[in-house]
């Protein structure tokens, strides 16, 4: 409930322009060098429920606070878009003590041969819920939007509060979900990991003087840095790792309020059109395919999913490029909606009910339905094979660590593309006025950024090649096997009428 059409209107409406989106989707990103920290605390408590719940319990509640800016600042202004960004910083550093801890808990209480199909058994359950949500709170934002007016405070003030309303509301069924992991157990480690000696004469003899001391704490922040951030990358499977995470996470920070602007300023979809392709249709998508991800996950590996995944996930960028404001709609499909559209009004009465016009973007709206679909799919794969990995941390010792330092390097790659997709859209503003037009398709500065972001993924794939993933099979194996099955699957189900009225073979009969 803090994504969609609603927090991007509501930061509109606050003075957000492309920089300042930016700088909101990179702002999670720079807490994630906290997260060593959480490493520390991980390692001398042993205890990890009570660190994730009560600081990923807090960090969702300070959406509360973000829905609240409205109410004590002047809008629109640079303090309001600041104080945003602020508070959201400081939830994600919030979210950055929690997470560490999640994953090696987890990891310690789910067994290894099933942990892809738990992922898929949750990820389905969490968004047919979200699904359902964004259906709900689309209409109702297209409802109390003011058709063809700005989308300003003043021009547009039920929608200003019913955002707020709503991101106020996700804090709270956040924090609620949270507080229900209460019921599960803590698993504690037999032996605290890096435990201080008390007889190290290191740590209680120090010279008094003051460039001693100086010396010391030098020495000994350097031996922090290097031991919880460069003692995991002399493992080539986590160096490889982090190396395609960063490049993954890059593309995604890059683009990731860009999609719901290009959606609704530049293709003109509605709020509600916005929320159901982004948010309902991709993880829609997603869900329907995670339990045979799931499978392959564990039947296969992770790597060689990785590898099709990602492959995919590039591919989901090329209808974006294509699809423009000036894409020709079906007219039977217009004709057909309008029908249905005349057919319901009728019953109550309105009997010259319209849906839908030449003007209305539908073949843009079909041309992104397939990159989401596309998007969806892959990308459901790819984060599911990343859990799979992260839960494979809590295998090894100083599994928190690991766990951590995989976080710091993936928030390096967000705080770069966060920053540079808000310069590069922010500094190609004028593309909006001013399109880089090829035959029918029109390029603003959003398009640059899916064009770099495409190319983003498909160089994290070369991260992939000596990433070693003990026990995985061959890609090429899987592929040939899974598209056997799947051809079989297919063939046999069509036969299926045929063999209900006995429809065979001349020969067959004779027989």
């Amino acid at each position: 409930m803090v994504r969609g059409a609603h927090t991007v209107a509501f930061c509109r409406m606050l003075g957000f322009n492309d920089l300042a989106f930016g700088f909101w989707s990179a702002a999670p990103f720079l807490a994630m060098f906290l997260q060593p920290i959480t490493s520390i605390m991980i390692e001398r408590t042993g205890l990890r429920k009570y660190q994730f719940i009560i600081f990923a319990t807090v960090h969702r509640l300070m959406w509360i606070a973000v829905a609240a800016v409205p109410l004590f600042l002047p809008i629109p202004s640079q303090l309001a878009v600041w104080a945003v960004l602020f508070i959201v910083a400081i939830s994600s550093v919030l979210a950055s003590f929690s997470n560490p801890a999640w994953w090696p808990w987890m990891g310690d209480l789910i067994p290894k041969r099933i942990r892809g199909r738990f992922i898929a058994t949750q990820a389905r359950i969490g968004k047919f819920v979200a699904i359902i949500a964004v259906l709900i709170l689309g209409v109702v934002l297209d409802v109390v939007t003011v058709e063809g007016a700005p989308e300003t405070a003043s021009a547009q003030p039920v929608l200003l509060w019913v955002a707020a309303g709503i991101l106020a509301m996700g804090g709270v069924f956040g924090a609620i979900d949270i507080i229900m992991y209460i019921k599960i157990r803590e698993v504690l480690p037999s032996v605290l990991e890096d435990h201080p000696q008390r007889d190290n004469p290191e740590v209680v003899q120090v010279n008094p003087r003051l460039t001693d001391r100086i010396a010391y704490a030098l020495k000994s922040s350097v031996r922090f840095v290097g031991k919880r951030f460069f003692d995991p990358l002399r493992d080539r499977g986590f160096r490889h790792y982090v190396a395609y995470a960063m490049t993954m996470i890059f593309s995604m920070a890059l683009v990731g309020p860009f999609y719901w602007l290009n959606a609704m300023e530049n293709l003109g979809f509605s709020k509600l059109g916005a929320n159901v392709l982004i948010l309902v249709i991709s993880p829609l998508c997603g869900v329907l395919t995670a339990k045979g991800w799931g499978r392959l996950i564990d039947r296969w590996g992770r790597r060689p999913v990785l590898f099709v995944a990602t492959a995919g996930a590039a591919i989901a960028f090329i209808p974006m490029l294509i699809a423009s404001p000036g894409t020709a709609s079906p007219q039977f499909l217009i004709t057909a909606i309008n029908w249905v559209a005349r057919y319901i009004g009728g019953i109550a009465g309105h009997v010259d009910t319209t849906w839908v016009t030449l003007q209305t973007p539908i073949g843009a709206y079909l041309i992104m339905m397939v990159a989401f679909v596309i998007n969806g799919i892959c990308m459901g794969a790819v984060m599911m094979a990343q859990s799979a990995i992260r839960f494979g941390f809590a295998d090894v010792k100083g599994s928190s660590k690991f766990v951590a330092g995989s976080f710091v390097f993936e928030g390096l790659g967000g705080i770069i593309g966060g920053f540079l997709g808000g310069g590069i859209a922010q500094g190609l503003v004028f593309l909006k006025q001013s399109p880089i037009a090829v035959g029918p398709f029109l390029w603003n500065n959003w398009h640059v950024l899916f064009a770099i972001s495409a190319l983003a993924r498909l160089g994290a794939i070369g991260w992939l090649v000596g990433m070693p993933d003990p026990g995985a099979g061959s890609t090429r194996d899987m592929m040939r096997i899974t598209g056997a099955n799947l051809f079989q699957n297919l063939i046999t189900r069509l036969q299926y009428p045929l063999r209900i009225l006995r429809w065979v073979s001349p020969n067959r009969r004779n027989d």
